[in-house]
């Protein structure tokens, strides 16, 4: 009889101590995941040179035409002009969508999108031309006006507030794409609002732990910054020799030139660009765009260079079972500042 109320007495003790063990070891656990992920997402203390940046490009209007810059601010939404007085202008800022159903359209459905070409008048004015449409110029919206929301299709249905343009720049670019005077519309958006890039790609962020709402640009796919190397262009180049792909097909915010093997940026985790800083995200999976020629937005033979880098540059697409070749990086904005041609790349040691 007295064992057994020992046993009773000791049973209490024992399980309290084992309580204790197994919080103990789930709060190291959780304190060693949570000093291990700080350590990740902390700033490099040493940078190593890798190249300097030989190229820079905006694409205001998403899928138009590209602008070559030598220098921009970046910013969380990406390149921006660096004049002070022009703060409208910025990388991907202006997208066509469908008039009825809001959907976004770029030269994915409408190859003649890429000859579109965006610039700016002064601070309230933008301008789209077109070789064989002129050009035509229409105010920057009031931005104190009601947000419509335009429905950003890439791989989902994201929603994103959109300022529409005007029924003069509406009518101008559904004449030149459409061949009639209704069904497009041009929405503008003017950077006060970030994108649910967590909700409407699930996927995308549980395979890349660095994609997040803080990667996402204005109306680019899926993060602010598209680079690649040089080298990494010569390799997809030499490989399809007859093909005719430039660094235009692949339409990126920076190349970076030097001595670098091909595809090294797929490992550059942060990358410092005087005294900017970003980080990247993913590497790019290509599309039907690719395989369109910038210059007049004619389909390339045997749909090159998908079909070729599919063998060589092979990745899990972000259709499950679609396989899609993948190309250069997006990057996301962890220090802002500017940066220009000529600038040293380093990478995060």
């Amino acid at each position: 009889m007295l064992q057994q109320n020992r046993k009773l007495l000791m049973a209490p003790q024992y399980s309290t101590q084992v309580t204790l063990a197994t919080v103990t070891v789930v709060a190291v656990t959780a304190l060693a995941y949570y000093l291990r992920r700080r350590a990740r997402n902390r700033i490099p203390q040493q940078w190593e040179p890798v190249g300097t940046v030989t190229e820079m490009f905006m694409y205001p209007l998403k899928s138009g035409r590209r602008v070559p810059i030598d220098k921009a601010n970046c910013t969380e939404y990406g390149f921006q002009f660096t004049d002070p007085s022009l703060p409208h202008f910025r990388d991907r800022c202006l997208v066509i969508y469908q008039d009825t159903t809001k959907e976004m359209k770029s030269a994915r459905h409408h190859p003649k999108i890429l000859l579109l070409e965006a610039g700016i008048v002064d601070r309230d004015n933008f301008s789209l031309s077109a070789a064989d449409m002129g050009s035509v110029i229409f105010k920057v919206p009031d931005l104190t006006a009601e947000k419509n929301h335009v429905i950003l299709i890439m791989h989902t249905e994201e929603l994103v507030s959109t300022l529409d343009c005007g029924d003069e720049v509406a009518e101008w670019i559904s004449n030149y794409v459409l061949g009639k005077p209704t069904g497009l519309r041009l929405g503008f958006h003017d950077g006060t609002h970030g994108r649910d890039i967590e909700k409407y790609y699930p996927k995308e962020t549980a395979r890349n732990p660095h994609l997040n709402n803080s990667a996402g640009g204005l109306y680019s796919d899926l993060a602010t910054f598209h680079l690649f190397t040089k080298s990494s262009l010569e390799d997809v180049q030499a490989k399809i020799p007859n093909a005719n792909i430039t660094m235009n097909n692949f339409r990126p915010n920076i190349v970076v030139g030097g001595d670098i093997a091909p595809y090294a940026e797929d490992s550059w985790d942060w990358i410092k660009i005087g005294d900017v800083i970003i980080r990247n995200v993913m590497t790019v999976a290509r599309c039907r765009l690719t395989t369109l020629n910038p210059e007049n937005a004619e389909p390339l033979k045997n749909y090159e260079p998908i079909t070729s880098m599919k063998k060589f540059r092979p990745s899990q697409g972000f259709e499950v079972g679609q396989a899609t070749p993948t190309f250069g990086i997006y990057a996301c904005l962890r220090r802002p500042g500017q940066i220009k041609l000529g600038d040293t790349v380093y990478f995060g040691k």
